[in-house]
C-alpha cells in the first residue's frame, strides 16, 4: 500500500492509504470527473475493515480511499499524551493527496479476552472466514503500536480507550457548521447503540436545520461488514443522488480485476495471510 507523510497538528504521520477505482484495485489517483467517497474506520480495527465495500460491483464504480488513522494499521505515528482530534488527520489527508505531495511481548490471556470483547462488541461473537481474517489481521497491526514496551502500552491505551471517552459532544452550534448532505445508518443488532440513540442524533441534526434521513438495516455494531448487503446500496444510491451527472456514472467501464462476483480490493493480499480466501466461500458464508 502507498504512504504518504503529513504534519496535522497532533504531530506527523507517514499515512498507508489505499485507492480503488473502475480500473484497478491499487490504483495511484482516482479517475477525474467521478464521485469520490473516503472511508474512516473505527477503534480498533482498520481500512480492511471496508473490505466488504471495495469489493461490491455497485460501488467500484466510484472512486473508493480508505487509511489508517493514526495508532492502527501500517500508519505511523502516535496519539501521545495531548488532547487528539482525529478531524485535523484527516483534513491534513486529504489535503496533502489533493495537492499530489506523496512520496508514495504482552500478557495472552489478557489479550485473548479483550479480543474476545472486541469480537462480542463488533459481530455479536458471530465469526465468518471474513471477520476472522479481519480481526486476526488488526490484532497483528494492534502488536506494533501498542505491546512490548510500556511506551506502547501507553500508547494503546491513548488509542482505544481514553481517545473515545475524551472525544467532545457535539452541540448544536457545531452541527450547524455542517454544509454536506448526510445519512444515518443503524444496525438493528448493534450491542453497543440503541435505535432511540440513532433517534436522538437525526432530532439533533434536525434541531440544527439539517434533514437526515435514518435508515434501519441488519447487521452489527460494525455493520459495514456484517451489514454489507443493505449497507452497500443504500450508499451507491447515496452518492449516485449527489451527482449530477449520473448516466455517466452508470456507465462507467469497470475493468478492474472481478471473478464473476466480487471485486479485488487492496486488502486481499493482507487478508488471504490470515486464512480468508473468498472464492472458498459463498457469499452467504462471507456476509456480502
Amino acid at each position: 500500500m502507498p504512504f504518504v507523510k503529513i504534519s496535522p497538528p497532533t504531530g506527523p504521520l507517514n499515512v498507508s492509504y489505499s485507492i480503488s477505482t473502475p480500473e484497478s484495485h491499487k490504483a495511484k489517483s482516482i479517475i477525474c470527473g467521478l464521485p469520490t467517497v473516503l472511508f474512516l474506520h473505527p477503534v480498533y480495527i482498520p481500512q480492511q475493515v471496508f473490505e466488504a465495500q471495495f469489493s461490491d460491483f455497485g460501488l467500484r464504480q466510484f472512486n473508493l480511499i480508505a487509511f489508517d488513522m493514526r495508532s492502527h494499521g501500517e500508519t505511523e505515528g502516535v496519539i501521545g499524551d495531548a488532547p487528539y482530534n482525529a478531524v485535523e488527520d484527516v483534513y491534513d489527508f486529504i489535503h496533502t493527496l489533493a495537492r499530489g505531495e506523496k512520496s508514495v511481548a504482552y500478557d495472552k490471556q489478557l489479550l485473548d479476552e479483550a479480543v474476545l470483547g472486541m469480537k462480542q462488541l463488533a459481530f455479536n461473537n458471530s465469526m465468518n472466514p471474513l471477520t476472522s481474517a479481519i480481526v486476526n489481521s488488526a490484532i497483528s497491526q494492534s502488536l506494533h503500536h501498542w505491546a512490548g514496551t510500556g511506551e506502547r502500552t501507553r500508547e494503546g491505551f491513548h488509542a482505544a480507550v481514553m481517545w473515545p471517552l475524551e472525544r467532545k459532544i457535539p452541540s448544536k452550534e457545531d452541527f450547524q457548521k455542517i454544509l454536506c448532505p448526510i445519512q444515518i445508518i443503524y444496525c438493528l443488532e448493534d450491542v453497543a447503540y440503541t435505535l432511540e440513540n440513532a433517534q436522538h442524533l437525526q432530532e439533533q441534526f434536525g434541531d440544527a436545520g439539517l434533514k437526515v434521513q435514518l435508515h434501519q438495516v441488519h447487521g452489527p455494531h460494525y455493520g459495514c461488514i456484517g451489514g454489507a448487503k443493505e449497507i452497500n446500496p443504500i450508499v451507491r444510491q447515496f452518492v449516485l443522488s449527489l451527482y449530477d451527472n449520473q448516466p455517466e456514472v452508470m456507465n462507467v467501464s469497470i475493468t478492474a480485476e472481478f471473478d464473476g462476483v466480487r471485486m479485488k480490493t487492496p486488502f486481499d493480499d493482507l487478508l488471504e495471510r490470515f486464512d480468508y480466501h473468498p472464492s472458498d466461500h459463498s457469499e452467504n458464508e462471507l456476509g456480502l
